[in-house]
């Protein structure tokens, strides 16, 4: 990693060996292949099948932070090639595509959480009678954004 905090990313497919792991029990290309690859706006929960919506939302478990063991931190290191994925995908698309992206990691971390927010919200959305407002490409990461929910009516179901 370069210094001062800083990520960079080269477009182009990912040359490590290790980035077919599992997604939490559903594999990486899959994912890449049914959602990354289809651009930013597949990745917006909204547009998730309920599958894919899931496996994101077991990686955002495996990501949280617990207390101590130093084995689970290594775990959820390698946990979250779909997060991060889909993070990357959108932040390129917001940045106009360029060849080569630079992202402090504190940047990313905050991406990630809003990310994961967002997840969380459309499961809600999905499965109560609380309508979450989506985010859009322009304010998925916006911290600021405030998110408008109302119940449902019946009819609406």
């Amino acid at each position: 990693m370069p210094q001062d905090g800083v990520a960079s990313v080269v477009d182009g497919p990912p040359r490590r060996a290790g980035i077919g792991r599992r997604m939490k029990g559903t594999q990486f290309a899959p994912f890449s292949t049914e959602v990354l690859q289809r651009g930013a706006a597949a990745v917006l929960p909204q547009h998730l099948p309920d599958r894919w919506l899931d496996a994101l939302l077991e990686e955002a478990d495996l990501f949280a932070p617990r207390e101590g063991n130093p084995e689970e931190d290594d775990r959820v290191h390698e946990c979250c090639a779909g997060l991060l994925g889909a993070v990357l995908v959108v932040l390129t698309e917001q940045r106009g595509h360029p060849d080569k992206l630079d992202v402090a990691v504190s940047t990313l971390m905050s991406h990630l959480h809003c990310y994961i927010l967002a997840l969380a919200a459309e499961r809600v959305s999905r499965d109560t009678d609380i309508w979450l407002e989506p985010p859009t490409l322009a304010n998925l990461f916006d911290e600021a954004r405030e998110v408008q929910a109302r119940r449902r009516a019946a009819e609406d179901s």
